[in-house]
């Protein structure tokens, strides 16, 4: 018999699961492979660029209501500007406001992030700029800047906002009226300053946007933006602004009773006379302006607030298609239009999505099958008020769903207390999976005090790496590039019955990929495994199919799924190719029962630490004394398919719990 046992195979099982993984990015990689340059994603008609002197490339992207804008550049000052730019184009009067949240990676004090009117796109362009400044290293705060035609250089005025701190968020925005350029600064979106103003002579056709530069080619600094408003202006009218909830925005809905609702709050323009609101969970209905999803020009709560439309309440006040409840994570989208001395002005569709006040979105997703094994457990933070107090999660999975439903910190099912949307976790047992995250408050500040929100109770099921013929898109019984290709040919595809929808939803996308990699060059037929009580022991050989000359190499496999450690007793007995284990929890070797083993196998004791593992080798010969293994390890056989079967045997079991895997032997010259 040659014998190869490993030890720690917790590191060899972590090494399995890694290799898919790499390979499912690999793989992933070859997918999504552009052919040339690509551009982050913006809304229509946007773009970005490098403008004159910059050390790194920068970038910019839209990811829900958030702008993140990547810039280097020596600076937006003197007779010509080096930064980043995120940009549309726009002709008459105009303006521009955004919350600068962040300004990241920049050092230098005149490090800025801000909102820029442009006459063009050259370094020396004219331009008007409203700017935050280095947020983490200095206290002046925001920077009304300017480059006019009459001088040809840039100009600037500071301004500090009243109750201004170090790292504060800060809005700003720049306003155009003919050739005033006004720039105006506020911490909190609704009261505004102005910093300055400055007649600047440009074209009709501007440029407008975002504006990030670090003063420093060396670094590339992030400028993360929200609360972009860009109102509609018309020659008499300005159209609203400013909703609340933020355009695009995840937001926590109001609770009242059974009542799931939302505050529709705008700013009207300036010389409004009334406001008409639509609403609806369909865009069109809302760009279209059916009467039907009108909510009228009366708001229903004027004591509340005299602008703001509701929905979501049973009211009378409220349309009745309005007072439904809303749903969470569901999307809604409303707009405000407006009657303004002589003109109707139509405002633009703006949208938003109620979120639960517990945690929502789990990743893995809720019902979602083929989970790996070992990975990193995440969701969102709910919509609730954390001012205050410290936020953190306990999280709870099991097997069963009412255990998940019911567990408490003193459950079996308590995992952890995590103070992040994430949990890693490590070797789940393979079949389905629940877990519960619940929402803890804690106020350490006299009076102390704890909130709980408990949360929803999701499943995801643990994908199996036991080869499958799903994946043998070819049939030629294992799953290599060649399957690959087949899928590759119908990446992205959405129709009946392609070959590459592994999954059978009748689209060809990142789940169908996941498990073709966790089926590479596994041959489908050669692997199984066994749960029992936490225990999970696994056969498998290197390959489905043999001749009669070839040695048959047998894997064993045990690991300890378990919280706390397990005792193991391994008991192999090579000429009838059975394995027997037995679990002891107490560890006493007192309770063991002894198997007669036929040299020159033998007894050991495996002692497994939670999630620990070992495996095994074997090796037989298919013809007796064949010279490449000693003689009692001859497994002589003729042509046929033949199941090899381990055994697995637990304390808590009456029998033993068979495992097998069928291998096929060949004719010679086959």
């Amino acid at each position: 018999m040659k014998r190869r046992c490993r030890i720690a195979a917790k590191m060899l099982l972590s090494l399995r699961v890694l290799y898919r993984s790499s390979l499912y990015l690999f793989l992933l990689g070859l997918i999504l492979l552009p052919a040339g340059p690509t551009l982050a994603a913006l809304p229509d008609g946007w773009a970005s660029m490098d403008i004159g002197d910059v050390g790194q490339a920068g970038s910019a992207n839209l990811v829900v209501a958030t702008w993140t804008v990547n810039g280097s550049g020596d600076g937006i000052w003197g007779e010509a500007d080096g930064f980043h730019y995120c940009y549309s184009q726009i002709s008459g009067d105009w303006m521009i406001s955004a919350r600068v949240i962040s300004i990241t990676g920049g050092t230098h004090e005149w490090a800025k992030a801000g909102v820029m009117i442009r006459e063009g796109l050259a370094p020396d362009s004219n331009h008007a700029f409203m700017a935050m400044t280095n947020n983490t290293s200095t206290d002046h705060a925001t920077s009304f800047q300017w480059r006019s035609a009459d001088d040809g250089d840039n100009n600037k005025i500071d301004y500090v906002p009243e109750g201004y701190d170090l790292g504060d968020p800060v809005w700003v925005k720049i306003e155009r009226t003919g050739d005033a350029m006004t720039g105006y600064a506020s911490m909190d979106g609704e009261t505004w300053t102005q910093v300055g103003s400055h007649t600047n002579v440009m074209a009709e056709d501007v440029y407008f946007g975002l504006t990030v530069t670090s003063h420093d080619n060396a670094q590339l600094m992030t400028g993360t933006f929200d609360s972009v408003e860009i109102p509609i202006p018309g020659p008499y009218c300005t159209a609203a602004y400013l909703p609340n909830p933020p355009r695009d925005s995840f937001v926590g809905a109001e609770y009242s009773g059974d009542n799931v609702y939302m505050v529709l709050d705008f700013r009207p323009g300036p010389n409004a006379e009334w406001s008409k609101a639509y609403f609806s969970d369909e865009k069109a209905d809302v760009d279209n302006r059916d009467e039907a999803h009108s909510l009228g020009t009366v708001p229903p709560w004027p004591h509340v607030d005299e602008n703001a439309f509701v929905v979501g309440y049973d009211d009378p006040a409220i349309p009745e298609y309005a007072r439904a409840p809303l749903v969470f994570e569901k999307t809604y989208y409303w707009c405000i239009d407006s009657w303004e001395v002589y003109e109707y002005c139509p405002g633009p569709t703006w949208s938003f999505t109620p979120i639960p006040d517990y945690a929502w979105r789990p990743n893995p997703a809720n019902g979602e099958e083929w989970v790996w094994y070992m990975g990193t457990m995440t969701w969102n933070r709910g919509g609730l008020d954390t001012t205050g107090y410290k936020l953190s999660y306990d999280i709870y999975i099991g097997e069963d769903q009412n255990a998940v439903a019911n567990a408490t910190t003193a459950s079996p099912e308590y995992m952890a207390n995590v103070s992040t949307e994430s949990y890693e976790y490590n070797i789940f047992p393979f079949g389905q999976l629940f877990w519960r995250v619940d929402t803890k408050l804690t106020r350490y500040a006299m009076p102390p005090s704890t909130k709980y929100t408990k949360g929803d109770v999701w499943s995801f099921t643990v994908a199996e790496p036991s080869g499958s013929h799903i994946t043998d898109l070819n049939g030629d019984g294992i799953t290599d590039f060649n399957d690959y290709a087949v899928f590759a040919n119908d990446w992205s595809r959405s129709e009946p019955n392609l070959p590459g929808d592994i999954n059978g939803n009748n689209k060809v996308n990142y789940n169908d990929l996941k498990i073709l990699a966790w089926n590479w060059l596994l041959p489908y037929g050669n692997m199984n495994l066994v749960i029992v009580d936490g225990i999970r022991y696994e056969t498998e050989t290197d390959k489905p199919v043999y001749t009669p000359d070839e040695n048959v190499e047998m894997f064993y496999r045990v690991t300890n799924l378990r919280e706390a450690a397990a005792n193991v007793g391994m008991v192999l007995n090579c000429e009838e190719a059975w394995s027997h284990f037995v679990v002891r929890d107490n560890g006493s070797f007192d309770v063991w029962e002894f198997w007669r083993v036929i040299p020159p196998c033998g007894y050991r004791m495996l002692h497994l630490e939670p999630h620990e593992s070992e495996e095994c080798r074997r090796t037989w010969s298919m013809v007796n004394d064949n010279g490449t293994l000693s003689p009692d390890d001859d497994f002589p056989v003729g042509p046929g398919i033949y199941s090899i079967t381990a055994e697995l045997e637990l304390s808590s079991l009456s029998g033993r719990v068979p495992v097998s895997v069928s291998i096929e032997i060949t004719a010679p010259g086959e």
